[in-house]
């Protein structure tokens, strides 16, 4: 959140809570026709990034290179042979990264906030950037995106659908010129109607995008109507033209061993340690090996599809989509190497191909570890324990939601999102235990995704709001009827907004606000430290260069200011 803005956003509060100003307060009706809006532009926006990855995957990855990737018969894929007779390793190698190459020039080219996999972009669109996000963008993002996946690159399609159907939202709000507020709510409907259409799980598309937000689970609980809504029409628009059917074919298998709960809680313990290894190789190759590389950007998702491309020769289960190898692993027709060989490889290879620049999600990625871990174990301990009924395909299933869960910190839309992908509750107790157990295990700041803040209340999107909140706490009481003209009392007006650095000299450095004892003086309501906003506890200890922002009552302005800044040298 900008400083420069918090005078204004102080005196816009400050008018709200005067009665000059109304809070926003979205009529139903308008919702229903901006969620019928954005709901079939979404699920149009599924069925177009869809048909460009099957297009480009059908020209490239099977008609030059002859590697056919095992895809899911409930998308018109095939469970067959995986290379063709026209098969070249040297040509396999080099489709991904051409596809890199192609989608680097795009993005980088039109749009740069295209890059990588989507969903931060439109999860800092909510939080920091007033739900704007540029109309070509979406454009920019179905192309580069069917590219990099259509040519082997590893990544999933949550992250480009979000980013299209937020991007839509955002643009919808903006010609309409809606409110701030209800531009947000705007882009976290798209994104909500295009996963859900995607992945054919409109509940569990909803909940998972008012999830995503935050790191301690917290659900942005006035976008869940409006993203419930939206996902309906989407999934609606989605399923006319491709089938009502869910996207994996299952036993039915419920629970009905408790014992067998035991696995379950192991699988949760492997999955946090493989989430956290997850989230930490993806930023890791970000950071450290592509944004280091001596070369233009644009040509940084090439080397990670060169790359992507070697770790194909070896584990062909790593590149592409995946959910193929899934469904082939439910009908116990994999090793326990090819599922080690797949969970590493997956890792790896999506490193290689978002990290870089490449276009694409993580969701889908993560699903597929999960699936391949939870693959591993139940194919261990069904060898280990034959009396103990173990079914491979249950642990593949709980695996994929509790990694994803862990990893991104929204469990009850992940363990929805499993639920309806494969049309049916009757795991849903392993499923809540090996998720719980993931999320508890995978530390807090350790999440797929970067821009999550760990509560509304540290969202910029909602510091209006607590700006009322503290104001209504600072205000004094209204008169009493007893009071007399020369009785002393302080309006909102007078309360002062300051904004000031904390300087090195400061007596306030290294000591917790609660020691400070500023409550007399007012409330500080904000900290920015580096790109951080922090709303502090009184636990919240102060560090040379914080910028902070206080609300002070008349007169303690100059006290406070000294105090910040120390004595001057």
């Amino acid at each position: 959140m900008p400083f420069a803005s918090v005078s204004a956003r102080f005196e816009g509060v400050r008018a709200r809570l005067s009665g000059r100003a109304e809070p926003d307060q979205p009529a139903l009706g308008r919702w229903i026709l901006f969620s019928l809006t954005i709901g079939i532009v979404a699920g149009l926006g599924a069925l177009l990034l869809q048909w460009g990855i099957d297009s480009v995957n059908r020209l490239t990855l099977v008609g030059i290179a002859g590697f056919s990737a095992p895809g899911l018969p409930t998308e018109g894929g095939t469970l067959g042979q995986t290379y063709l007779p026209s098969y070249r390793w040297w040509i396999f190698l080099l489709v991904p990264s051409l596809g890199g190459l192609v989608s680097g020039w795009i993005v980088y080219t039109w749009a740069p906030e295209a890059e990588g996999h989507g969903t931060d972009a439109m999860i800092r669109a909510f939080h920091r950037e007033g739900g704007y996000i540029r109309a070509r963008v979406p454009i920019v993002k179905i192309v580069a995106s069917a590219v990099t996946l259509g040519t082997g690159g590893s990544g999933g399609r949550e992250g480009p659908i979000a980013q299209i159907g937020s991007g839509f939202g955002a643009w919808l709000a903006t010609a309409l010129r809606v409110s701030e507020y209800e531009r947000r709510i705007m882009v976290l409907a798209g994104a909500a109607g295009g996963i859900g259409a995607i992945f054919r799980a409109p509940l569990g598309g909803a909940l998972i995008v008012c999830e995503l937000l935050y790191r301690n689970m917290e659900l942005e609980h006035e976008a869940v109507i409006p993203a419930l809504l939206t996902s309906v029409v989407a999934y609606t628009v989605y399923g006319h033209f491709t089938g009502w059917v869910p996207m994996f074919k299952t036993s039915g298998f419920t629970y009905s061993h408790p014992r067998n709960l035991l696995i379950y809680l192991l699988l949760g313990v492997v999955v946090a340690a493989l989430g956290w290894c997850y989230v930490r190789v993806f930023y890791g190759m970000r950071d450290h090996v592509f944004a280091r590389l001596p070369i233009p950007r644009h040509f940084r998702p090439a080397v990670g599809g060169l790359l992507t491309g070697l770790v194909g020769l070896v584990a062909p289960q790593a590149i592409s989509l995946g959910y193929g190898w899934l469904q082939i692993g439910m009908l116990d027709k994999l090793t326990l190497a090819d599922y080690l060989k797949g969970g590493v490889g997956k890792i790896l290879a999506t490193a290689f191909t978002i990290s870089s620049g490449g276009s694409g999600g993580v969701f889908g990625p993560a699903v597929v570890i999960g699936g391949f871990a939870g693959g591993a174990v139940g194919t261990y301990f069904s060898h280990e324990l034959p009396d103990w009924n173990l079914h491979i395909e249950d642990f593949i299933l709980v695996g994929m939601a509790a990694f994803f869960g862990g990893a991104a910190k929204a469990p009850i839309g992940a363990i929805l999102m499993i639920s309806e992908m494969t049309a049916g509750y009757g795991l849903l107790v392993p499923l809540m235990l090996s998720t719980a157990v993931a999320v508890v295990l995978v530390p807090t700041r350790v999440s797929l995704y970067e821009e999550q803040v760990d509560g509304s209340v540290s969202s910029p999107a909602h510091f209006d709001r607590y700006l009322t909140q503290v104001l209504k706490v600072l205000r004094p009481p209204a008169p009493s009827a007893e009071a007399t003209p020369d009785t002393p009392t302080a309006s909102r007006g007078e309360l002062t907004v300051l904004e000031a650095e904390v300087s090195s000299a400061s007596p306030v450095v290294g000591k917790r606000l609660l020691d400070l004892r500023l409550e007399d003086a007012g409330r500080l309501v904000a900290i920015r430290r580096g790109p951080a906003t922090i709303v502090p506890t009184g636990q919240t200890t102060l560090v040379a260069g914080d910028r902070v922002v206080l609300i002070a009552r008349p007169g303690r302005a100059e006290a406070v200011l000294a105090l910040l800044r120390g004595p001057a040298e």
